[in-house]
């Protein structure tokens, strides 16, 4: 991890009203190559992290080697080198005296002799100080030289004492006590109780339609401080910050919340301030009032690089799964106007629309795709034009699913609209499977939709596995001679064809038979001649599922074992292809139209309490036709539901 952001004290005197900061005197010159690193015992992991990676930075602005010393600040002196920088409590005596003269709580940066002294009046302040060195004397291309160090003391700085009465805020739409964000907070807590004299587990925990006067707010919570915090961060940033008399666990995702939860221990451990009195030690922990350090983690696989809304700040982000990262974003500004000129900023960046957008009811969605930039945008807006007006869920929304273009697949856009140029050879029937019921485990949903092409559309596939996976094959059999009107098997070269595969979710009872059916009649394709060109569906990722019932290892995990198993005729394309589809999306299958409703991305920022609602809804539309024409009075609905349940 790197850091990004340096902390708000570099803002100097506007900090506090009550800091004092010295810069004028005391400047020296200082030829950098050749200098070590000396640094104090006592940090915590995430400040000795920095430390490393201060070295790092220094190794390459000067072209050299750069040794790094650890020591505690009471050994023995011995292997002194001429050339030092010492960070934080050394043994080294320039460390102690600069220490000394700091009024308060405060850092002081200087250079002595041949060394460089950078030491806070708590670990704290020293990496604060760090910060502060790096970015005035180590930015910029290329190497550097000499510098000239300016002293740098800053005193009396405001700051907060964290005690066992202050309360942690999480957010309103988290899933209880168990939830992701919760169980860090609770494990945070002993880690306090464990290196200072804070006693965690009386602190209370409150969601953010509460309040106290003494608040640590940890992830996407509802606070402006919060938001004043976040809102220059990208989905991989994660800190902590004091502002207005709160700390801030800042992070846009769970996943970053959790560096952030850690980050946050390890900057309060660097906070101890030991005092004794009768012959007991105590460990307070002192915070400065106003400061904020900002990580950024690297090698994630979230999308971070594209444009973004103008105007807007995100509300948060989650990891959809498929490499895919949604960006949420919320509040008065978030409208229709927002919406388009959003679309047309990213045509001006070169991107271009991918089929067609869809309005329906004052909600609009479209793709929008840069094939050299390697992304794909699903962008949605969400109206919610029923809602009702003391529904505080349904507020409108700008969603942006973000995936590398070379990730996902893209529907073809001859699906887009209906095409009546195909030979219609029977009429559309919906058949449902009727499973065998011989033991408790059997149950699911199973269903048949023939195509008036002779093709067909499959949704789910019951618990039962193999045992109705011959029902399945008869039932489309039966369908593949009617249309053709004889009693031949199908061939390698006319297959029984199945359209799309719709997955609704997971679970076994809509899955199993679909592996099953897989493995018995794809795989053996010149025994039975059946073949799948697409599976239709939207897989949640591990931070949604958390806490979820999740079901642990889903098809979602073995998509290209089960595509690999499927055969086409000689001339096509080999294994089927998932295409992973959002709300608001429509194509079409000959005389039947599948419309998006709803997939797990519409719930964010609310959690997915049940693994149910990960179902993706559809909406299928049928039609007959006759001569190349739709039947008039012919159009019948039906709602997919998969098993969603609570929202």
């Amino acid at each position: 991890m790197k850091k990004r952001i340096l902390s708000l004290l570099l803002c100097l005197c506007l900090i506090s009203s009550t800091a004092v900061l010295f810069a004028s005197c005391g400047k020296k010159t200082v030829e950098l190559a050749g200098y070590g690193v000396v640094y104090g015992a006592d940090f915590s992991d995430s400040a000795d992290a920095g430390v490393k990676t201060f070295a790092n930075v220094l190794a390459q602005k000067t072209d050299g080697d750069v040794g790094v010393v650890e020591v505690k600040s009471d050994a023995e002196l011995t292997d002194e080198a001429k050339y030092e920088i010492l960070i934080g409590n050394t043994n080294r005596p320039e460390s102690a005296k600069a220490l000394k003269k700091i009024k308060g709580h405060g850092y002081v940066i200087k250079a002595t002799g041949g060394k460089i002294v950078i030491i806070g009046t708590t670990n704290l302040l020293t990496s604060i100080a760090l910060d502060v060195f790096t970015n005035t004397y180590l930015t910029g291309e290329g190497s550097i030289g000499e510098i000239e160090v300016v002293k740098t003391e800053v005193e009396e700085l405001e700051m907060l004492e964290i005690t066992n009465k202050w309360t942690f805020v999480y957010s309103q739409y988290l899933d209880g006590a168990a939830d992701a964000v919760n169980v860090l907070i609770e494990t945070a807590k002993g880690t306090l109780s464990n290196f200072s004299s804070i006693r965690g587990a009386s602190m209370k925990n409150i969601s953010d339609l509460e309040t106290a006067s003494q608040e640590i707010l940890v992830g996407m919570v509802d606070r402006e401080e919060c938001r004043a915090v976040t809102s220059g961060m990208n989905a991989n940033d994660y800190g902590v910050a004091a502002k207005n008399g709160k700390l801030i666990v800042a992070a846009l995702n769970d996943s970053m919340t959790d560096k952030a939860v850690a980050l946050m221990s390890d900057a309060l451990r660097d906070s101890v301030c030991k005092s004794e009195e009768d012959g007991k030690e105590t460990r307070s922990v002192f915070v400065p009032a106003d400061f904020a350090l900002i990580y950024t983690a690297a090698d994630t696989d979230m999308m971070l690089d594209f444009p973004k809304p103008e105007g807007l700040s995100v509300s948060g982000t989650v990891d959809v799964y498929d490499s895919s990262t949604e960006y949420f974003y919320e509040g008065g500004a978030v409208n229709m106007d927002a919406y388009y000129n959003y679309c047309k900023k990213l045509v001006a960046e070169g991107y271009r629309l991918y089929g067609v957008e869809n309005l329906v009811e004052g909600s609009a969605f479209s793709t929008y795709v840069n094939e050299s930039a390697n992304v794909t945008l699903y962008v949605g807006y969400n109206a919610f034009k029923y809602a009702s007006s003391e529904e505080t869920e349904h507020k409108r929304t700008l969603r942006v699913v973000a995936s590398p273009f070379n990730c996902v697949n893209l529907m073809e856009e001859n699906l887009f609209a209906q095409d009546l140029s195909y030979d219609r050879l029977q009429d559309s029937a919906i058949t449902s499977i009727n499973m065998t019921y011989d033991s408790s485990s059997a149950f699911g949903s199973f269903y048949v939709i023939a195509l008036e092409d002779g093709s067909f559309i499959v949704v789910d596939g019951g618990i039962t596995g193999h045992v109705d996976c011959e029902k399945i094959y008869n039932v489309m059999l039966n369908y593949y001679r009617s249309a053709r009107h004889c009693t031949l098997e199908p061939t390698a070269e006319d297959p029984i064809r199945i359209a799309a595969w719709y997955l609704t979710r997971g679970h076994a009872d809509h899955k199993d038979s679909m592996r099953a059916f897989i493995d018995k009649y794809c795989a053996q394709y010149s025994d039975y001649c059946v073949t799948i060109d697409r599976l239709i569906a939207n897989f949640s990722s591990d931070e949604e599922n958390y806490n979820s019932q999740n079901p642990g290892v889903t098809v979602r995990d073995s998509l290209a074992e089960l595509s690999a198993k499927v055969s086409d005729a000689p001339d096509k394309e080999q294994g089927f292809k998932y295409y992973k589809v959002h709300t608001g999306q429509r194509f079409w299958f000959a005389n039947v139209e599948l419309e998006v409703m709803y997939t797990h991305e519409d719930v964010y920022p609310q959690r997915i309490h049940y693994y149910n609602d990960t179902s993706t809804v559809i909406r299928m539309n049928m039609c007959h036709t006759r001569l190349k024409a739709v039947s008039a009075g012919s159009e019948t609905s039906m709602l997919w539901l998969g098993d969603a349940q609570e929202l």
